[in-house]
């Protein structure tokens, strides 16, 4: 998830072919980045609640109060890697002089079970 030009974006790692399975999964070849989902409404500079709930084949992301996007296709079902999550401000330029700011109100994360 970004933030750019004033809205959410939301990019995700899917499958190149959709019938990719097993140890193929793991090669960075058989991954490429989507062309992206951005909010439907402007955020600007505002505090924004981002909510991401993340299950077996299934992954929904609420902004704010906008209707959730879900994604649900082969590439979250096929999903190989472990799950993490990380929060950072990464500088998108180079231009002198730029900075950005992020402050964290509250950050939580929900239980995590591994079924065996």
């Amino acid at each position: 998830m970004y933030w750019q030009d004033g809205y959410v974006k939301i990019t995700r790692k899917v499958l190149k072919d959709e019938g990719t399975v097993g140890d193929a999964l793991l090669t960075k070849s058989a991954w490429k980045e989507d062309k992206g989902y951005h909010s439907a409404k402007r955020i600007g500079f505002d505090r924004t609640k981002i909510r991401i709930e993340a299950k077996k084949g299934k992954l929904v992301v609420y902004i704010n109060d906008e209707k959730p996007k879900i994604f649900r296709d082969p590439s979250i079902s096929q999903w190989y890697f472990e799950n993490y999550f990380t929060v950072g401000n990464y500088l998108q330029t180079k231009e002198e002089g730029s900075y950005s700011t992020v402050k964290y109100f509250n950050i939580e994360a929900g239980p995590y079970s591994k079924k065996k």
